[in-house]
This record gives C-alpha cells, sequence and structure tokens, in this order.
C-alpha cells in the first residue's frame, strides 16, 4: 500500500509518498496519509480508469469552484458508465478531488483471466522492472500476470478512443463542451475565458509494471493540492479543506 500526503516525508519516508507493507497501515493513518492500495492483486486483475478535469491556466478550478466544475464533467462522465455497461461492466465509481475512479477486477480463476494472458506480450524489460520492485516485499512478478496487464491496457485503450467517439457525437447543449483527452494531452484555448482545459482519461498506469502502480481508495483523503502547491497555489494549499474520495 502506499501513503501520500504533507506528514510522510516527517517520518515514514523523505519523499510525500511510501510504499510500505499492509502491517504499517496504522503508521499511515498516524501521519494523516492518503490511503492508496496497489493495484497488483493477490487473487484478481484490477481494471481502473481515472478521468481528471485539468486547467493549464487555473489549475485550481477544480478545487475553489468543484460544483462548477464537475456539472461540467457529467456529460462525459454519463457516456463512460455507459461505455462500460455496453460491455456488462458495472465499475465501482469513485469521486475524487479532480474527477472520478472507475474500477472492477477480473478474478485469476475466471474464464476471462486465462484469455486475457494469452492474448498479452508484456515487455522484458517492464517484467524486470516488476520483479525488481516486487522483491522488495518478498514477492515475484508472474510474466501471465504482466501478459494479462498488457492485453487490458489495449482493452482500456479501445474502451476510451470508443467514450471519445461517443461523447464527441452529442447533440449540442448550448454550452461549450469541455474536450476529452488521452492522459494530458494539451488543448488549446476554448470558451468564453480562454483557458486551456480538459478532462484527461489516464491510461498511464499500462506504461508501468503492475507492482508499481497504487490507486486512492474511497473515504481516504485527497491531498494533492497541499503537497503541491507549486501547482495549485499557496492559497489552495493553505485555506482549502482537504476532499475526500466518495464511492
Amino acid at each position: 500500500m502506499v501513503g501520500y500526503g504533507v506528514a510522510i516525508g516527517q517520518g515514514v519516508s523523505p519523499e510525500p509518498h511510501a510504499s510500505v507493507e499492509k502491517k504499517r497501515f496504522a503508521e499511515l493513518l498516524d501521519a494523516g496519509a492518503d490511503i492508496l492500495r496497489s493495484i497488483w492483486d493477490r487473487i484478481a486483475l484490477l481494471g481502473i480508469l481515472d478521468i481528471e478535469y485539468i486547467n493549464w491556466d487555473y489549475p485550481a478550478e477544480v478545487f475553489f469552484r468543484p460544483a462548477e466544475v464537475f456539472s461540467r464533467i457529467e456529460p462525459l462522465y454519463r457516456v463512460i458508465r455507459r461505455s462500460f455497461g455496453a460491455y456488462g461492466i458495472e465499475p465501482l465509481t469513485i469521486l475524487t478531488g479532480q474527477g472520478y475512479h472507475f474500477a472492477f477486477r477480473i478474478p485469476k480463476d475466471s474464464e476471462t483471466f486465462p484469455l486475457l494472458a494469452a492474448h498479452g506480450s508484456a515487455s522484458p524489460h517492464l517484467v524486470e522492472w516488476g520483479d525488481r520492485f516486487a522483491a522488495r516485499f518478498g514477492c515475484a512478478f508472474p510474466p501471465r500476470e504482466a501478459a494479462a496487464y498488457e492485453t487490458l491496457g489495449r482493452l482500456f485503450e479501445y474502451l476510451v478512443y470508443r467514450i471519445f467517439r461517443e461523447y464527441e457525437s452529442l447533440p449540442a447543449d448550448g454550452m461549450e463542451r469541455i474536450p476529452a483527452v488521452p492522459t494530458d494531452v494539451a488543448v488549446g484555448r476554448i470558451g468564453p475565458r480562454g483557458w486551456r482545459e480538459a478532462v484527461s482519461l489516464d491510461l498511464s498506469l499500462f506504461g508501468d509494471p503492475l507492482p508499481r502502480r497504487a490507486t486512492r481508495c474511497p473515504f481516504s483523503s485527497y491531498q494533492k493540492c497541499r503537497v503541491l502547491r507549486e501547482r495549485y497555489g499557496e492559497q489552495a494549499g493553505r485555506e482549502l479543506p482537504i476532499p475526500l474520495l466518495l464511492p
């Protein structure tokens, strides 16, 4: 598991984040950390789509005007839910400080998992990198899981572009539609304010070995605006309450 927050560097780790064994869970809570769990799971392969509102000209807008921002994300949110539903998937949907996480799991003893593994071809470099990280916790990273994860990443890429097509085909509703982009791709200025803003559908987790990635847990805190003050500004880091993740 991973702890993240302003207090982590005062004891658990010199950085604002730390990967630790589960037995140190209480230590992370005592430090006031955001709680993230590993995407590498003992009994299932986890599928996670992380979407975030990004504003290159006013990064803290989502923290100062959350109701306005999330109302603008709502049409894309509905498209994403419909796209998962078209494949019979009902993801756990988690409200974050900047968007949503959509999560589901594929048990390793299911009929689906070996199909994913059979159609994957994970990079030997990524398998070796993941294995080195897993060794810190006395584990090995099986190539079969790496292959299944790689296939899942390609399926998510297909899903994301399907989402883009449906979202772009929505009828005009009189509002300036916020662009949807893959993984923080920058956009031009839009709308009467002329800001560069978009919703990012993040596929970057599939570019890293499975053991290295983690995802935020429901009911945890979300301290990005306090940790990343150089991005969101001193006012956001000093004055705003810390959001919670809600399913």
